[in-house]
């Protein structure tokens, strides 16, 4: 596929999925709540308590299922999709399964990042903006992208 080929959809797809990509990469460095000082936690030490909680196999709070669940699935949805980006376009099922994917993980990980930091006496650092950026923006880029399904050469169009 030539970079003519790309529609302004096209287009705004693409940009939307590294947009989500770099948000996903500042997550890892940026803090998780908000003030100043070097102890603060940053978006990478998450991967810590997910790898220490399926160690411990303690599965018994929901909540924090859904949102180990949702977290992994959501770094492999990111950063699989730009390079994976012309298969997507040309294959439908493998777009409808991504987009379903996305909106799954919008749903999930909104939901319990929204209760863990939205609450009154809670303070979200940056981390937490730019988790919700990427989750919405790779959710964006992925309904937009448009299935070019090539036609056979003396076929009739549907």
């Amino acid at each position: 596929m030539l970079a003519t080929d790309f529609s302004w959809r096209d287009s705004f797809a693409l940009a939307s999925l590294i947009g989500s990509l770099v948000a996903a990469f500042a997550f890892h460095f940026l803090p998780l709540e908000s003030g100043w000082g070097s102890d603060m936690t940053k978006g990478w030490e998450t991967w810590m308590e997910i790898f220490a909680l399926l160690r411990s196999l303690n599965f018994a709070d929901l909540q924090t299922m859904i949102g180990s669940s949702c977290f992994i699935t959501w770094i492999a949805l990111v950063i699989s999709s730009v390079p994976l980006f012309p298969i997507l376009q040309r294959s439908r099922l493998a777009a409808r399964f991504v987009t379903v994917c996305s909106a799954l993980v919008l749903i999930g990980l909104g939901v319990v990042v929204a209760i863990n930091n939205l609450g009154p006496e809670q303070n979200p650092g940056s981390a937490v903006f730019c988790l919700f950026a990427s989750v919405f923006l790779h959710f964006i880029g992925i309904v937009l992208v448009r299935c070019q399904i090539p036609q056979l050469q003396g076929a009739d169009p549907p």
